[in-house]
Parts: structure tokens; sequence; C-alpha cells
């Protein structure tokens, strides 16, 4: 691994963490567009860029999460208890099943097709409704919903912060808190995905040659996800998702074709 390999996956995992454009489709799509074998790079790679996101997410909502600290037994918390639980029972038990996806192009980009459409349904209906409630008003519906579409959003190309933030538009929470508590709750998933994935880095060891590609990919990862989430949560409350639902249905259409047609 070079530095610039380093820093290009830093800025794709930091950026499609939280755009909802699915992190892992795009990582599927690189693989076989530029035939890349992204085990050379190593859990403990993997591991670290997520990491970094962790720490550019908690960065931005300092504030919510500081609050949480403060009032740890207050409904919020809860409802981000009980919205992790689906994704992370789907991704224990069907773990294999789902990167097994990730390994066909055209299922990815039938997944990207699907985020595309779960983003525009969610927009119609989001403006549909007549009252939004902002985070502090979030009920046990809310995470019911974002928890469900939490765990649709394991499978490559499926954008988990798409579904959760669709999630919470359908059950009628505004933009913006619906974009917070999708953020929010990526906080637990990510970081209990990098403790399960901890015991394959025990089991092998981190090479030395590789601790600076990976401490150059933090930062790229850390910085663009930064950006990223401070941009999705601005970017919604004015805008929408209606940008990112013509990109899914490109990407979507071109990653089947490239696989049908090469």
């Amino acid at each position: 691994m070079n530095i610039f390999e380093a820093i290009f996956f830093g800025l794709i995992q930091g950026l499609t963490e939280f755009l909802p454009v699915s992190s892992s489709g795009h990582l599927a799509l690189f693989k076989h567009l530029f035939e890349i074998d992204f085990e050379k790079f190593g859990m403990s790679f993997d591991i670290s860029l997520h990491i970094a996101t962790i720490i550019a997410v908690i960065i931005v909502l300092r504030k919510d999460i500081w609050e949480i600290l403060k009032k740890p037994f207050q409904k919020v918390t809860l409802y981000i208890i009980i919205a992790t639980i689906p994704a992370a029972v789907i991704g224990v038990l069907f773990n294999d099943k789902v990167e097994a996806v990730g390994s066909v192009l055209w299922m990815v980009g039938v997944c990207f097709l699907v985020t595309g459409v779960v983003l525009y349904f969610s927009d119609v209906i989001s403006k549909s409704k007549s009252e939004k409630r902002p985070l502090s008003e979030a009920t046990l519906k809310d995470a019911v919903f974002t928890g469900c579409a939490q765990a649709v959003g394991v499978l490559p190309g499926i954008s988990r912060s798409g579904s959760t933030i669709s999630g919470g538009l359908i059950s009628g929470m505004s933009r913006e808190a619906a974009t917070r508590f999708s953020f929010l709750m990526s906080i637990p998933i990510i970081l209990g995905s990098c403790v399960f994935d901890l015991k394959d880095v025990f089991s092998t060891g981190i090479e030395a040659e590789i601790i600076m590609p990976t401490l150059v990919g933090m930062i790229a990862a850390g910085i663009s996800g930064f950006l990223a989430c401070k941009f999705m949560i601005n970017y919604i409350k004015k805008k929408g998702m209606k940008i990112f639902v013509y990109y899914m249905f490109a990407v979507g259409i071109f990653s089947i074709l490239w696989d049908l047609l090469t």
C-alpha cells in the first residue's frame, strides 16, 4: 500500500459514510472497476478508517453527545440503543451473506437503485407531512423505523445514512432531526463493527510498513468525514434528497451495465 492509495480510500470512506450513497457499495464498485484487492490493505486499515469517521461525527455532534452524557438516562439514549439492535443482529447473523452481495457488481447496482427509490419517496413523504418533530421530541416509532432501515443498510449499495435518514423522515421527524439521529446512531454501530473485527487484527498482527499509510488514510477519512457530516446536516435541512436520488440512479445503472457488458 502506498500513501496515495491510503489517501484515496480514506477520502472514499469518509465521504461516503455520511453522504447517502453507500460506502460499502462504492468500495465494491471501485474494486470491480480497477480490479483492486481490498484484502491486501488488511483489517487493521479498514478499522482505522472507521475509527477516524467515528471521531469526525463525534466532533460534529459534540453538543448533542454532551447533552446525552449529561443525562444518559433519557429517551434519546434509549431510542439510539433500540435503533442499533436490528443492524447489530443482522450483521452478526448474516455477515458472510452480506459480504457476498458486494462481490457481485450487478447486485450492488440494484441496491444503489433501491437506495435511490427510498431517498425519493422519503423526500416526497416528508414534504407532505404538516408536522415534523425535532430530535427532542423523537418517539419510539422513530427509533423502530430508523433501526429497521439501518438493518437493511448493511447491504453493499444500500446506504446506511440514506436509509436511516429516510426512516426518520417517513416516521415524521424533521430533516435536521432525522439527519442528526442517523449520525448519532452511526457511532455505536460503527464502533461495534470495529470491536467485532478486532479479533482478526489480533490474530494476524499489524505489519510495520502499513503504519504510516494507515495514519495518512485515517487523516483523510477523518477530514472528509467531518466535512461530509457537516455538509449533510446543513444540506438536507435546506434542500432535501433530490440530488442524491439522481446520483444513485446514475451509479446504479452504470454498475449494472458495467457488470453485464464487461
